[in-house]
């Protein structure tokens, strides 16, 4: 009985791990606070966590927004769309500050603007964004690129699901040694370890 809660337990716990990936791997949403919570030079740029898909920045009337996207698939087809209130300036850039488009005015009154182009070598998209009038403006981004995933998830789950049954193993070997020691098995059925009789058993007349 102690053996199979133990082992339950380590499913579990295999279980919340796979859930936990699994939540790391889907699209997630950044929101800047109303203070300019993203860096306002390209040297303190934000990076943004994998997986991210969406942006929404707040620009106020001298804020500058640098925001990284670090999980792409480098050479890959990519698009990103922005929808403003106002009017804000962006420019995209590689992580060495090389330009990959040319800046884009946008006027939040004409509607969304979607900008189409290849993610750098790097794999890595850098966007500066600045509000064109003085009262500031809201940014949002939308981005659809092909991401890169470091290690696959079933790898991972593998690789902790089989040293956790080494674990359980040894344990279990050298559990049985100890109990050997003064025990013997008795029954086929239940593999139960029972204690060893001490001298020959009565038998009543």
């Amino acid at each position: 009985m102690l053996r199979r809660s133990a082992a339950r337990r380590w499913i579990a716990a295999l279980a919340l791990g796979a859930a936990a990936l699994a939540s790391e791997a889907q699209a997630t949403t950044v929101i800047e606070g109303f203070f300019g919570e993203f860096g306002d030079t390209f040297a303190t740029r934000s990076t943004m966590p994998d997986g991210t898909d969406e942006v929404q920045g707040v620009l106020g009337r001298t804020d500058i927004d640098w925001i990284a996207f670090t999980d792409l698939v480098p050479n890959s087809a990519f698009s990103i769309e922005f929808i403003v209130s106002g009017i804000v300036y962006v420019q995209l850039f590689d992580n060495l500050q090389n330009p990959v488009s040319q800046q884009l005015g946008i006027d939040g009154s004409f509607g969304s603007v979607t900008y189409v182009a290849t993610v750098p070598a790097t794999g890595q998209l850098v966007v500066n964004s600045a509000p064109g009038l003085p009262f500031g403006a809201q940014n949002t981004m939308r981005l659809d690129a092909p991401r890169v995933v470091p290690e696959p998830a079933t790898g991972l789950l593998l690789g902790a699901g089989l040293a956790s049954l080494a674990s359980l193993r040894r344990r279990w070997l050298a559990w049985g040694f100890r109990e050997r020691a003064g025990c013997e098995q008795r029954g086929s059925w239940s593999g139960v370890l029972l204690p060893r009789r001490r001298g020959r058993p009565s038998i009543p007349r």
